[in-house]
């Protein structure tokens, strides 16, 4: 999980990671989100619901780029 920037309370170990994101991306899209769209996968599924009980990264991302009317 790519974390947000200026997040403060973050793993130390992310400091380390983050760089492979960009390349992680592409290759890995099953596999890797932020953590942005992990907050608007969680609102949007709030909002309108899911159709799955669980999520997968791919429904996370998905769900994320769901619009909203508000």
């Amino acid at each position: 999980m790519y974390p947000t920037k200026g997040l403060k309370n973050t793993l130390p170990s992310y400091a380390y990671i983050t760089w492979l994101y960009p390349v992680l991306r592409p290759l890995f899209p099953k596999y890797v989100s932020t953590l942005r769209e992990l907050g608007l996968a969680m609102l949007n599924a709030v909002r309108v619901g899911y159709s799955k009980p669980v999520l997968e990264v791919p429904d996370i991302v998905a769900l994320a780029k769901q619009q909203v009317r508000t």
